[in-house]
């Protein structure tokens, strides 16, 4: 069996704990692709990475089907809507927004800096007062998934977190562009 290899956007993020999901991942969006040929297809946003390496892989492989991200759907406190969430005991369902607010808080940065370690901190800082453990804050090129030290005004970037609650691991990103 043929599969797809979607090094390096799949090795880091999501995929340097989840070895070969992204490679799974793409092979069977790449089979549904050839065999429907749809004019368009819609992936959420949430998962940021899969969107960007379904773009690239569509741009590589000259498919003629349109990827259109969809914005993340959340919940009214701010946490992203996911089947996971069911997995969420009372008091991490309550703790975790926390998710969210600390990228927005990343993401507020900004307009005070342009350090990408800093940013991340900022976010870091206020994910370590909850109940969750952090598994990775990365602050990386949107679609391109790069490292970054300095943000530059114009380009698009991408805040993405994971946190591990007892049983549920949630993922949530912020996509933006420096002004």
């Amino acid at each position: 069996m043929i599969t797809m290899n979607t090094s390096p956007l799949g090795d880091q993020l999501c995929g340097s704990k989840r070895v070969g999901h992204f490679d799974g991942m793409a092979t069977v969006v790449m089979k549904f692709l050839q065999l429907v040929a749809p004019d368009a297809a819609y992936f959420g946003k949430k998962d940021a990475q899969q969107l960007a390496i379904i773009k690239k892989m569509v741009q590589d492989f000259h498919i003629q089907t349109t990827i259109v991200g969809v914005n993340t759907v959340r919940d009214d406190d701010g946490l992203a809507l996911s089947s996971r969430n069911v997995h969420l005991n009372e008091r991490e369902r309550i703790d975790a927004p926390i998710l969210y607010k600390a990228l927005m808080s990343g993401v507020n940065e900004t307009a005070h800096t342009s350090n990408a370690q800093l940013i991340t901190k900022k976010a870091i800082d206020q994910l370590e007062g909850s109940l969750a453990s952090i598994e990775y804050v990365e602050l990386v090129t949107f679609p391109n998934l790069e490292t970054v030290h300095s943000l530059e005004e114009g380009n698009r970037y991408l805040l993405a977190a994971a946190v591990q609650y007892e049983r549920a691991r949630l993922i949530d990103n912020i996509i933006f562009t420096m002004s």
